[in-house]
């Protein structure tokens, strides 16, 4: 071959169409040559056992250098020239460059912006600090919890005391101490109220109650202690033996020995009610052997007021001591005898509920001579009912009616006791239905006197009527009963009855 061959590879010539017409070849260039359709591409040659044979570098030329891989205008380029047989892409390589130049000035951008934004941060936080976090306060004691009783504190009533029941958060339906209602809707409500109680080892008919009850100021408090005193001077579920007058113990306070039934099995009751400052506190020592004494228990009593006195802004307990009061604790109304003044015939049954009367009906025993409802002199009449329930041996309409009289002097009110006692008494000689009997009389400085009496209604049946007639100062008081001869009161209870009648006059407003 010369070397003004072409030095492209050699192709086998399309055969003519025709058949028989001589080849074309590349050694005759003078002819004419027909067009030429792309030809195929050429097939490395057979090997000389007719096989074919893999493609491997050793048939590429000696100056054959392998191109780079293909790469995303993105990547970056390759470290060494790109083979000639790659297609130019300089214009690609500059475009990425020139990105990447952008991307950098973003991100030298953005990282200014954040270190501003850093930086201005950190100045107003310099300038405004963060609110510190809110400190949780430890929860603060509650003080009525430590001034409780303990055990220890009940020595003094001579017994080994144990807590049977603690309620922080007491309820109507929560122990409560005898004599003490349920609150009503017109009661000062207390904004705390606890209640503990305790059994003595070895006497189990023994046990102690306290309440206390807290109150968001001292009037509060005030008007509670005398609603519950109130209470106390009612007495509806128990029998008023005597008044209590404790001193040295709180700001103020008062009690009374009341009794639950009759016979060995009675409950005695010993119930002091105190108020120190913005609390008031109530303790209920009982046992069926007699009363506890009355200065062991506000003794005790006191322990847990020395630990209330102070959270309450209260009086504080100083030398302690009890008397016996003339006069039981005002009930309500005062002046009046109090449902817990009148006896239970049936030991531990029956309650004793007051009425008030608008208008009077007094008819009286047909013995008194006089229209008790409309007394001559009296500047002030009026009348209550006591009726006794629950208890299924008292007669039907079982009952007390009570009438005050006011007079302008003693002197008036006197006269009009003597002339209702005298003609009570000298009832039997004015009429042959009638059969009396003086069953007492008041001592000074109280006057009057207490009779039976029996009223004939036919020769075979009666009626029985107790009745009292008592001055004191200028008020007059009338008590008539009407039992029968199997469900009567003693001569003695009947005139303990008039003489506390008497007694509660004191108290009148």
């Amino acid at each position: 071959m010369s070397d003004d061959e072409p030095t492209g590879p050699r192709r086998a010539a399309d055969k003519p169409d025709g058949g028989g017409s001589s080849r074309w070849s590349a050694s005759s260039p003078g002819q004419d040559r027909p067009p030429t359709p792309v030809p195929p591409p050429a097939l490395p040659p057979s090997d000389a056992g007719g096989s074919g044979r893999r493609y491997s570098a050793d048939s590429l030329p000696d100056d054959w250098t392998s191109p780079l891989p293909r790469r995303s205008a993105d990547s970056p380029s390759g470290t060494r020239e790109r083979s000639p047989m790659s297609p130019p892409d300089a214009p690609r390589a500059e475009s990425a460059v020139a990105r990447r130049r952008v991307g950098v000035r973003l991100l030298t951008i953005l990282g200014g912006v954040v270190v501003l934004g850093l930086i201005a941060a950190g100045a107003y936080l310099a300038t405004h600090p963060a609110p510190a976090a809110p400190t949780v306060a430890p929860p603060t004691p509650n003080p009525v919890e430590g001034a409780l009783l303990q055990p220890a504190d009940l020595a003094p009533l001579g017994r080994t005391w144990a807590i049977a029941q603690t309620a922080l958060d007491a309820d109507e339906a929560s122990p409560r101490p005898r004599c003490i209602a349920s609150d009503a809707p017109e009661d000062p409500a207390p904004a705390g109220r606890s209640v503990r109680t305790f059994t003595a080892e070895g006497s189990p008919e023994s046990a102690l109650l306290e309440s206390i009850r807290t109150y968001p100021d001292e009037a509060s408090a005030k008007a509670a202690y005398a609603t519950l005193a109130g209470q106390i001077g009612n007495c509806p579920d128990a029998s008023i033996a005597r008044g209590l007058a404790p001193t040295g113990l709180a700001n103020s306070a008062v009690g009374l020995i009341a009794q639950r039934g009759q016979g060995a099995t009675a409950e005695h009751h010993a119930i002091i009610l105190a108020r120190t400052g913005t609390a008031v506190a109530i303790v209920d020592a009982s046992r069926v052997d007699g009363p506890f004494d009355p200065k062991a228990v506000a003794t005790a009593l006191g322990a847990s007021l020395t630990r209330l006195c102070g959270p309450a802004s209260g009086t504080c307990p100083a030398t302690v001591n009890v008397a016996s009061a003339a006069v039981p604790p005002p009930g309500d109304p005062a002046g009046w005898l109090a449902p817990g003044d009148l006896p239970q015939l049936t030991p531990g049954v029956g309650a004793w509920h007051a009425t008030d009367v608008d208008q009077m009906r007094l008819p009286g025993t047909q013995c008194e001579g006089v229209d008790l409802t409309t007394v001559p002199g009296a500047s002030k009449r009026s009348q209550r009912t006591f009726l006794l329930t629950d208890d299924p041996r008292a007669p039907q309409g079982f009952g007390v009616d009570q009438a005050i009289y006011t007079f302008g002097s003693q002197q008036a009110a006197q006269a009009f006791t003597s002339q209702v006692a005298g003609n009570i008494s000298g009832c039997a000689q004015r009429t042959t239905t009638a059969t009396v009997k003086q069953t007492g009389s008041s001592p000074a400085p109280a006057s009057g006197a207490m009779f039976l009496v029996d009223q004939k209604t036919n020769p075979t049946t009666s009626v029985r009527f107790r009745v009292a007639i008592v001055r004191r100062g200028a008020d007059v008081t009338y008590l008539l009963a009407n039992p029968s001869p199997a469900y009567d009161l003693a001569d003695g209870v009947f005139a303990g009855l008039a003489n506390r009648a008497s007694d509660r006059l004191t108290q009148l407003p």
